[in-house]
C-alpha cells in the first residue's frame, strides 16, 4: 500500500527535511499464517524514484492481545528516520508485508524530533547573508543568525535564547 505524505511541495511549504520518530500499530495474523521469512515493513520513498530511500523501519515480530492492546497490535517503528531535504516534488510511504501471511496497520504516526535533537545536538549557525545563499535543499535545520543584532529582528534572535518555538509549538 503506498499514499503519497506530501504532494507537490512548493516555495516555502512545510517540509519533513528533519528528524522523525516514525511509528505505526500493526496486527499480525497466527503464528501458522505469518511465514517464518515473512516481513512487514514502511519504506520512503522521493521524487517519483522506484527505489526506495529508506526503511523506515522493517519487523519480523508477532503481537500478542495483553493489557495495553487487547486486539493484539503491536507498535513499531524507530526514531531518527531522515527525510531527504532534496524533496522537489513529492514524499511516498508504502506499508507492506514481504512472505506469505497477512498484517494489518493502523495508527500511523511521524512526529518530528527535530526540536529535542537540536536541543542535546545544537544546532548549526549561519549568518542571514550567507543563508539567503543556500539552495532550498541546504537550508534545513540551521539557525539564522540576522545580519545587524542591533535590529528587531535580532534583539527577537538574542531573546529567543536559540529556542527553536516553532519546531516546539508545532508538537501536539
Amino acid at each position: 500500500m503506498q499514499f503519497a505524505l506530501m504532494d507537490h511541495v512548493e516555495g516555502d511549504a512545510d517540509t519533513p527535511s528533519s528528524e522523525v520518530f516514525a511509528e505505526v500499530l500493526a496486527l499480525t495474523e497466527e503464528a501458522e499464517d505469518l511465514g517464518l521469512d515473512s516481513t512487514y515493513y514502511c519504506r520512503i520513498y522521493h521524487d517519483a524514484e522506484e527505489i526506495f530511500l529508506q526503511d523506515a523501519f522493517t519487523s519480523t515480530k508477532e503481537a500478542e492481545p495483553n493489557f495495553a492492546q487487547r486486539e493484539g497490535f503491536l507498535r513499531v517503528g524507530t526514531y531518527g528516520v531522515v527525510f531527504p531535504n532534496t524533496v522537489k516534488d513529492s514524499v511516498t510511504l508504502e506499508l507492506g508485508l514481504e512472505g506469505a501471511g497477512r498484517v494489518v496497520f493502523r495508527d500511523l504516526q511521524f512526529m518530528n524530533v527535530e526540536a529535542i535533537e537540536s536541543a542535546f545536538r545544537g544546532r548549526m549557525v549561519i549568518r542571514e547573508k550567507d543563508f539567503a545563499q543556500l539552495p532550498e535543499q541546504e537550508r534545513a535545520g540551521l539557525l539564522v543568525e540576522p545580519d545587524r543584532l542591533l535590529s528587531i529582528a535580532g534583539m527577537r534572535y538574542l531573546l529567543a535564547g536559540y529556542i527553536p518555538w516553532r519546531d516546539w509549538l508545532r508538537q501536539r
